[in-house]
């Protein structure tokens, strides 16, 4: 037999028997956009580490050296 008979209305799945076809998609940057998109966000590991260092080095500094800074007048 190769018909299948048909599935009464209230019990057909409501979930498709089939999976859609994929569409392909160009994910490829151009030349011009994908260096821009570079040079932009390349400052962004100088800015994090610099703002790191000035942070460790304001830590060690108020440890090792509270009495300079809390000074009573």
């Amino acid at each position: 037999m190769s018909h299948t008979p048909p599935v009464p209305i209230g019990n057909q799945s409501p979930y498709p028997l089939q999976e859609p076809p994929h569409i392909k998609r160009n994910t490829e940057v151009p030349n011009e956009i994908g260096q821009a998109k570079r040079s932009r966000w390349s400052f962004l590991p100088i800015l994090t580490a610099s703002i790191s260092a000035a942070a460790a080095i304001s830590a060690v500094a108020i440890l090792l050296a509270p009495d300079r800074l809390f000074q009573k007048s």
